[in-house]
């Protein structure tokens, strides 16, 4: 999806400083602070203050474009989530269906970080009692 498509959708203003950060994280698949961003801005030589890149991954976070996650040392990071997989809450009772975006990546990360394992796929069949059917009975 372009910057653009992907700015607008989340009724954000199209900005320089925000397609530069947007694309840092499009083009990773690590979990970067604001920071880290900060200094990958330095070094390909574009002029955004530190500040501006932390307001940026918060607004990005606020609006979906990114996920947050907190490291064992207690340090925000940021994902990328818009590329992100969905899967489905079905219901027992009335086989409602229900899409939710995948969490996995949050706890893909803690396991790769705290055993050293290395994943490559999940499944996850998530089933129960919808609302609906939960307020009927």
């Amino acid at each position: 999806m372009e910057n653009t498509d992907i700015l607008s959708k989340a009724g954000l203003k199209i900005t320089k400083p925000r397609n530069i950060v947007l694309n840092i994280f499009k083009n990773t698949d690590k979990i970067l602070n604001a920071s880290e961003v900060y200094e990958i801005c330095k070094n390909e030589g574009f002029d955004i203050n530190l500040s501006t890149v932390y307001r940026i991954c918060e607004i990005f976070s606020s609006k979906k474009i990114l996920d947050k996650v907190i490291n064992s040392n207690r340090v925000n990071g940021y994902k990328i989530s818009i590329t992100s997989h969905v899967h489905k809450l079905s219901c027992n009772l009335c086989k409602k269906t229900i899409e939710i975006n995948c969490p996995f990546n949050i706890l893909s990360q803690y396991i790769e970080t705290n055993t050293g394992f290395t994943l490559t796929k999940h499944d996850i069949d998530i089933s129960g009692i919808c609302n609906e059917c939960k307020n009927k009975n």
